[in-house]
């Protein structure tokens, strides 16, 4: 598939890699049980994993917002922990 850009500007694309699995091989001894077939890549030993490259303005939101989670997670966590030493 080739490349394309969504409205904000990331560029999202297809590759074929080896399978993250079987690392490529398509079957393994240890899976003697089951047929020896990867079952994640169906024996090809390869797949499309897809990629996502951002814009620096993009990237940088997407940073902020991160770290506001970060923050309301880090206040949630602190109060619950003040309201346990209350109780106790």
């Amino acid at each position: 598939m080739l490349p394309f850009l969504s409205q904000n500007g990331t560029i999202h694309q297809e590759l074929e890699t080896d399978c993250d699995r079987c690392g490529g091989a398509g079957q393994s001894d240890k899976w003697y049980f089951t047929g020896k077939v990867c079952f994640k890549c169906g024996g090809d030993g390869r797949m499309l994993t897809k990629r996502k490259e951002y814009t620096s303005e993009h990237e940088e939101k997407l940073r902020k917002q991160r770290e506001k989670r970060a923050e309301k997670k880090r206040l949630a966590a602190t109060e619950e922990n003040q309201d346990k030493l209350i109780k106790s």
